[in-house]
């Protein structure tokens, strides 16, 4: 699987969004893929589910606002779901884990 059969612009514009969004959309494939990649990998690796502090935390490439934006793009695709276990994070506040979807 490359980064580019991760990436779907159409998840980052919306219809009825101008041109230039659509155009800035399409620009990310080479940003978006690979960071997709990398939650993939790492909620693999860990085979547990994990918040978004946890996978910015080991993904040493990413800070938790950049994964909590491709958690909601890999959620839409259904490559992982967001489970009801939460995780406190460092601010003291609870976030949602999420794991792959099997197949």
């Amino acid at each position: 699987m490359t980064a580019g059969d991760l990436f779907d612009a159409l998840l980052l514009a919306r219809k009825a969004d101008p041109d230039t969004s659509h155009d800035a959309a399409a620009s990310m494939e080479y940003v978006v893929g690979p960071q997709h990649q990398a939650i993939l990998d790492t909620l693999g690796a860990y085979d547990q589910p994990m918040a978004a502090e946890q996978i910015a935390d080991r993904t040493d490439t990413m800070d938790m606002v950049a994964v909590c934006r491709r958690l909601n793009e890999l959620t839409k695709q259904g490559r992982i779901t967001r489970t009801e276990i939460k995780h406190t994070n460092r601010s003291g506040r609870q976030a949602y884990c999420f794991t792959l979807n099997g197949g």
